[in-house]
């Protein structure tokens, strides 16, 4: 079997990598059938793993580089070896790989103004490393000074990690950096030697340029470390005035081949790059307001041109991402941009993040920006509850979202959106509206495997997660119920938090639940659900993790005759059956959630007047199948016909 599974494996990765399997490739119907076939032979022909890690081994198989790379001087002894780390993730085999450009940059600066000494980039999340992983590839090279960038659900590994670092080898400097030191620089303060805080780039470049002119670090802007107990801040660093004296990311230091994230709408590699710094917006649910303070500063278009035509010439690769917060924010930007891209004739595709009215506002330029090489936007629609809307600041509405889509659509751009489930204000019936809206929003479109969850139009988008310094994080006691286990939950592939709105409504089955509604709701929750299913899995295992959901949904569902709200179901199932809240809390709401979009319940309590009818997703038969017997390798009578 594992001899067929390496000619399969051997065989697609040739083909991936020639020149005319990525043109082929890039063609977007193909995800789909891929797809298909992936599931059709490699799991219910050859019982491959559920989550298939097939691209991941390919790519693995591919990369014959090691696992740090480093930049060292050209002549004799380094005067400072630095190193740089990204924290794996939880559930780490469920992420897209994605290029750390934070890191990209900090290195490139470094080496730019530092050819003295040597700077190399480990990134345990790309290479799928644990903690014991990243100390034996730490412990290759005596590095000086050991840097993590770390995201709140990182942080606990990172201390871990840093404090490992430290007793192993107690000379060493360890620093921490990113969101959470930022954020909560209190509570990480025990975490490292050193915390950077803020913009990292000019602040690590001038703790290296003191370290090297023998001078004391204190009082660097942008720095904190704990003495005696006590953290002792410098003053903050102002946000950088000029953004185009960053030099280029060192990209070079990274396993790009190991970064195979399809772009969206069309397939093969891509780079990030940015052409802006900030929001001015103030959505309840980002940190944005505390990182960027609602400041926007911009490169020059000039800039980021030339810094696309280095990547060309150095990688190959002329597909690239956008992670400014709002592209069309400035007019002025985006058509000097977009002109010269067509002067040089660049021959690239890049999509980007943006606001609805600001596409709508700058609609007459959609055509130049496709002429440039633009493919789609991305737009946040987060919801569809008015109450909701209010709540997260979002300041936009339906119409805003449907203008933007259609503007979008007339240019030949292929618009792509993001949701959010479990905000504040959101009901029962709210969730059977939102695919409405987003049913009108993807006509016309093709359904991007790679972009959505499923192969089919049932919308699983992000959990609302109330992160630390938000105001959301700040309100969230008050508006719901925090399902919160472990600091690593409060990230938004994990249901975190649950609205009052929605515990208090009160849900009513619209007819019998029949074994494919049943199959389609495991389908989604093992694709939700990535602290349950973390990696690949086989059908026994899979099977087994699945078997307190099922004591569940046989438990809630009798339940939900619109007598009883949602938070006393919840509670009642509980103690029924014995599992923890948190569980039968997340599961139930994920369970409103996928049951709410398709029509199969509906509130008791809100817009009774208005008709809701099952309107059921067709899920490939060939998934249903192998979610029987997924179900049946662990024994649960879940395919009996119900009689509810």
């Amino acid at each position: 079997m594992n001899i067929i599974k390496n000619i399969i494996s051997k065989t697609l990765e040739s083909v991936r990598s020639s020149s005319w399997g990525s043109r082929l490739l890039s063609y977007p119907p193909l995800h789909a059938f891929k797809e298909g076939l992936a599931y059709r032979i490699l799991i219910d022909w050859l019982d491959y793993p559920v989550h298939l890690g097939l691209r991941d081994a390919a790519r693995r198989r591919r990369w014959q580089g090691p696992t740090i790379i480093s930049r060292k001087p050209a002549e004799g002894e380094p005067a400072l070896r630095v190193l740089l780390v990204q924290i794996p993730l939880p559930a780490n085999l469920r992420h897209k790989r994605i290029i750390p450009m934070n890191l990209a940059y900090l290195a490139g600066t470094l080496c730019d103004r530092f050819p003295g000494i040597e700077v190399g980039i480990l990134d345990a999340q790309v290479h799928d490393l644990g903690l014991d992983g990243m100390l034996r590839a730490v412990s290759e090279t005596k590095w000086d000074w050991v840097c993590v960038g770390s995201w709140t659900i990182q942080y606990e590994l990172a201390r871990t990690f840093l404090g490992a670092v430290k007793q192993a080898r107690p000379e060493t400097l360890t620093m921490l950096g990113g969101v959470h030191a930022t954020i909560l620089p209190d509570e990480a303060g025990s975490a490292a030697d050193w915390l950077v805080i803020g913009e990292a780039e000019w602040t690590l470049h001038d703790m290296v340029k003191a370290t090297l002119e023998g001078r004391a670090m204190d009082g660097i802007p942008g720095t904190a470390r704990l003495v005696e107990g006590t953290l002792q801040k410098a003053p903050p660093r102002p946000l950088m005035g000029d953004l185009d004296e960053l030099p280029f990311p060192a990209y070079e230091l990274l396993p790009l081949p190991l970064y195979d994230n399809p772009l969206h709408v069309v397939g093969g590699e891509r780079l990030p790059i940015f052409g802006s710094r900030g929001c001015p917006y103030a959505c309840s649910f980002c940190n944005s307001p505390q990182i960027w303070h609602r400041k926007v500063r911009y490169r020059r278009p000039e800039k980021v041109v030339e810094e696309m035509t280095r990547n060309i010439t150095a990688f190959g690769i002329r597909h690239f991402h956008f992670w400014d917060d709002n592209f069309t924010l400035n007019r002025r930007f985006v058509e000097e941009f977009c002109r010269l891209v067509i002067e040089k004739g660049l021959q690239i595709k890049w999509v980007a993040l943006d606001r609805a009215e600001h596409l709508n506002k700058n609609k007459d330029l959609l055509p130049l920006m496709r002429q440039a090489g633009c493919v789609g936007i991305e737009i946040g629609v987060e919801s569809a509850n008015p109450d909701t809307f209010a709540f997260i600041n979002k300041r936009q509405g339906f119409e805003e979202v449907r203008n933007a889509v259609k503007n979008q659509k007339d240019a030949g751009l292929a618009p792509l959106y993001t949701c959010m489930a479990f905000n504040p204000g959101e009901t029962i019936n709210g969730y059977y509206f939102q695919k409405l809206f987003l049913d009108q929003i993807q006509s016309e479109l093709e359904w991007y495997p790679f972009f959505h969850p499923f192969s089919f139009p049932l919308y699983l988008g992000q959990f609302a997660t109330p992160y630390p310094g938000t105001e959301f994080g700040r309100t969230a006691p008050e508006m719901g119920m925090i399902v919160r286990n472990v600091p690593e939950d409060r990230y938004h592939h994990q249901i975190n938090f649950i609205p009052n709105s929605l515990l208090d409504d009160m849900p009513v089955l619209t007819g019998p639940v029949t074994p494919d509604d049943y199959a389609t709701f495991l389908i989604a929750l093992t694709r939700g659900f990535w602290s349950w299913f973390p990696a690949k899995m086989r059908k026994g295992t899979m099977g087994e993790k699945l078997r307190p959901a099922h004591q569940i949904l046989v438990t809630i569902l009798p339940k939900w005759e619109g007598r009883i709200t949602l938070r006393k179901s919840i509670q009642e199932t509980s103690d029924e059956t014995g599992l923890g809240l948190p569980v039968v809390a997340r599961t139930a709401a994920l369970l409103a959630y996928i049951f709410g979009q398709q029509g199969l319940i509906r509130s008791a309590l809100h817009q009774v007047e208005l008709e809701i009818r099952p309107n059921r997703v067709r899920v490939p038969g060939f998934m249903l199948r192998q979610m029987r017997r997924i179900v049946r390798s662990a024994g649960l009578p879940a395919f009996q016909e119900f009689d509810w």
